[in-house]
């Protein structure tokens, strides 16, 4: 399963949060892979798209940086996967 999570440097934490993600790369949570990560031109946050078919990998992620970020997780699904229910309910 894929999720994409959104988070926000809380205020005063991108020093921190910098040279925690110098240190470490940021890598994935054990039981996940990053597919993606994107960071906002106005070092407010940033997005990250994972997979992993154990949400317990999102939280423990969450954990790691809840001293400098906040996140929200969410899960995600592709038009393949969406299609065949929205013809199911709407037609098509």
């Amino acid at each position: 399963m894929k999720f994409i999570s959104v988070y926000k440097f809380l205020p005063g934490a991108v020093p921190a949060a910098a040279k925690q993600f110098l240190a470490s790369g940021a890598p994935a949570s054990e039981g996940s892979t990053i597919l993606g990560r994107w960071h906002f031109a106005d070092l407010s946050g940033g997005v990250v798209l994972v997979e992993s078919d154990n949400a317990t990998s999102a939280y423990d992620t969450a954990a790691q940086w809840a001293d400098t970020i906040t996140m929200t997780t969410t899960p995600v699904l592709e038009d393949e996967d969406i299609g065949p229910i929205l013809a199911k309910y709407f037609g098509g």
